[in-house]
């Protein structure tokens, strides 16, 4: 049986503009790639990936 790393997205609502929406989506896919590929690089139970996007204030 293959060993599934947990994904988990949180996100509060708000708004970017597109440019700036395509910069935080290359980071964050860039980010989990990464972590799928050096920080598991045999899964195993119980690993998981948390991403969350908090907005403070209208910045």
């Amino acid at each position: 049986m293959d060993t599934v790393i947990e994904k988990a997205v949180m996100a509060d609502k708000g708004l970017i503009g597109s440019d700036q929406a395509v910069s935080l989506g290359l980071i964050v896919t860039e980010l989990v790639i990464n972590s799928f590929k050096y920080a598991f690089p045999i899964p195993k139970k119980g690993d998981a990936i948390d991403v969350s996007y908090k907005v403070a204030g209208e910045d």
